[in-house]
């Protein structure tokens, strides 16, 4: 049996969220679980599968802006984006994803974020190596 190789980076994904129009149902899979799904067939289908790894987690706050989604990695900015819809935003979350893993050490300068980051981001963590 091989040993899994170690991503360089991780997207973190609210698993429990439900989007507003949602809340109070008794909805399953989640939209978060949806979102995760998403993640991980967009990692997949984008061959980034070796470099980017997809956890799940049960509530990651912010339930303001639900269907949270983190872009992490030791050395990088993390970004935190909300208001992800499993639906509709594949192609933004693709598109934020290379931004970010393209940027040094994670930063996207501010002409360079795309209309749905500007919308959908709720803040960036600097690297914790600094």
């Amino acid at each position: 049996m091989m040993a899994e190789t170690k991503a360089e980076c991780v997207i973190q994904v609210c698993g429990a969220c439900q989007l507003p129009a949602h809340e109070g149902t008794d909805r399953s899979p989640t939209d978060g679980e949806r979102v995760l799904a998403l993640c991980r067939d967009l990692v997949e289908e984008a061959g980034l599968a070796d470099r980017v790894a997809v956890r799940s987690y049960t509530c990651m706050g912010g339930c303001k802006r639900r269907c949270r989604v983190n872009f992490s990695a030791g050395d990088k900015w993390t970004w935190l984006v909300g208001d992800i819809d499993p639906q509709k935003d594949g192609p933004f979350l693709l598109d934020t994803l290379r931004t970010w893993i393209e940027a040094e050490q994670g930063f996207i300068p501010k002409p360079d974020r795309s209309k749905g980051l500007l919308a959908k981001g709720l803040g960036r963590v600097p690297p914790l190596d600094l």
